[in-house]
């Protein structure tokens, strides 16, 4: 946590969050969401707007279920059917969709004896008790695995003291701004303690804190692990508070509560996202405690939200739900849950979905296979428009450019292409790590030498282990090329 000395109003901080969330809210998902799939039925593209009602009927949207029913029972954009019109009538009942129960009591009488029945097997993999199993994050304040689920997730075992703290000037930006936010980092906790490859998956407002962040997590020491232990992924929470005494949460604007309440994604997704940036009014965690958390914590009034924006097919929503889900923040940890949100949300270009799913197939030791499809998922996400999660793809594309043992993939004037177009890495010793890498693939072995010596400083300074980096020094003093991984997952 850190907190500044500067002073401003809740409302000038609400202003700050809207101008970045308000953007991304608007921008169109690059598949089936809600609003486009309206979009389309409005405009006469039937076939198409079937299709995206039905996907997200299936992850238990119910106006999207009603949409499914009513052109079922027209035959507009798929087969007449009273039967399968009946059945995602129903669900959109149970999901609260009132204008459903008038559809059902329109077809009911021309059922066949028996249909009935039949409508209930279709819709029952969609209920909710059936998502609650399958998708739906099972809420609750405490960490603990779902049932049946590995009792820790290698990727998330992450709870470790903090043997020397370290806090990053506060930004001069934010306190000529009088701006306070929230970001929360993922990277790789080492079994020295040590953590690498800070990324941030989440800030608010953007462009501001990313940076002290970043460099914080580099210079924080962890608690050693047991000999033997590998590393893991981990996320870390910051919240930034520019004024003393301001530690208040401020008020969202009722319009976006309002357009949240009444059933658009892209507000689910803004009401969401900013709830989990602050703490909890008393309002807010009597709601929760409504809701199955007993005791609500910061961070976590936001999901029931997210996941119906993600239910809508917002995919930066789908990434936040994946994301709980795989830490068990707000609800109970659960990866195979997570991994499908995952997928939905890369499957829509989101980069953090992309990165994410690509670290996890370099996780361990990883097949040639795998590191392929790291790669291709790096290559969608480094072509993203959002610069802090396309910057992160790069640098990890150009490290499995630079090193992998697998010669049809290795690129290393690529990986030195890509190290010349980043941004703000200047305090990473993995960005001239992968530059000598990439130089000693090339045959320059003199600026190998002199790339890992820098590599080598900067480690230094953060306490690392280096025995490392001076194996590849020796390997690129006696001009031969390393191959292996400069990144551990």
């Amino acid at each position: 946590m850190r907190k500044g000395a500067a002073s401003r109003t809740a409302g000038h901080r609400v202003r700050v969050l809207l101008a970045f969330w308000v953007v991304a809210a608007a921008a169109a998902p690059a598949h089936a969401d809600l609003r486009g799939a309206l979009a389309d039925y409005k405009k006469g593209d039937y076939t198409h707007a079937f299709q995206e009602f039905l996907a997200l009927a299936k992850l238990g949207q119910p106006v999207a279920q009603f949409s499914v029913a009513e052109m079922y029972h027209a035959g507009r954009g798929t087969d007449w059917s009273d039967i399968h019109a009946y059945a995602w009538a129903s669900l959109a009942a149970a999901n609260g969709e009132a204008r459903a129960n008038a559809l059902l009591d329109q077809i009911r009488p021309k059922l066949a004896p028996g249909s009935e029945r039949i409508a209930g097997w279709i819709a029952a993999p969609y209920t909710r008790a059936a998502l609650e199993q399958t998708l739906l994050p099972a809420l609750s304040s405490e960490s603990a695995p779902a049932p049946g689920a590995a009792a820790l997730d290698p990727m998330t075992d992450c709870n470790r003291r903090v043997a020397h703290a370290y806090l990053a000037p506060y930004p001069k930006r934010a306190l000529n701004m009088g701006a306070g936010g929230t970001v929360i980092v993922e990277f790789t906790l080492m079994p020295d303690g040590t953590s690498r490859f800070p990324r941030v998956v989440y800030a608010v407002p953007a462009g501001i804190f990313e940076g002290a962040v970043k460099e914080s997590m580099l210079r924080i020491r962890f608690a050693s692990a047991p000999p033997g232990s590998s590393p893991v992924q981990c996320s870390v929470p910051y919240s930034f508070r520019s004024g003393e005494g301001d530690e208040q949460p401020f008020d969202i604007p009722k319009k976006v509560e309002a357009q949240a309440q009444a059933g658009d994604p892209g507000a689910q997704q803004l009401y969401g996202l900013l709830l989990d940036g602050e703490p909890l009014t008393q309002e807010q965690i009597r709601a929760a405690r409504k809701q199955g958390m007993p005791h609500p914590g910061i961070g976590v009034a936001g999901l029931p939200w997210l996941v119906k924006a993600a239910q809508g097919g917002m995919p930066v929503a789908q990434y936040e739900v994946a994301h709980d889900l795989f830490a068990g923040s707000g609800c109970l940890r659960d990866p195979a849950k997570a991994l499908r949100w995952l997928q939905m949300a890369a499957d829509q270009d989101q980069p953090n979905a992309e990165i994410t799913l690509a670290t996890r197939l370099l996780h361990g030791t990883p097949s040639a296979a795998d590191v392929a499809q790291a790669k291709a998922w790096l290559e969608r996400a480094a072509n993203q428009q959002t610069e802090d999660a396309s910057q992160d793809a790069q640098l990890l594309l150009a490290a499995i450019l630079a090193v992998t043992p697998q010669s049809s993939l290795r690129d290393p004037r690529r990986a030195l292409d890509l190290l010349d177009q980043l941004r703000g890495y200047y305090e990473q010793p993995i960005v001239p790590e992968i530059r000598a890498a990439a130089q000693a693939a090339e045959g320059d072995f003199a600026g190998a030498v002199r790339s890992e010596r820098t590599a080598l400083r900067m480690a230094r300074g953060l306490r690392w282990n280096l025995a490392p980096l001076e194996q590849r020094l020796s390997a690129y003093e006696s001009h031969r090329a390393w191959y292996g991984s400069l990144l551990e997952f």
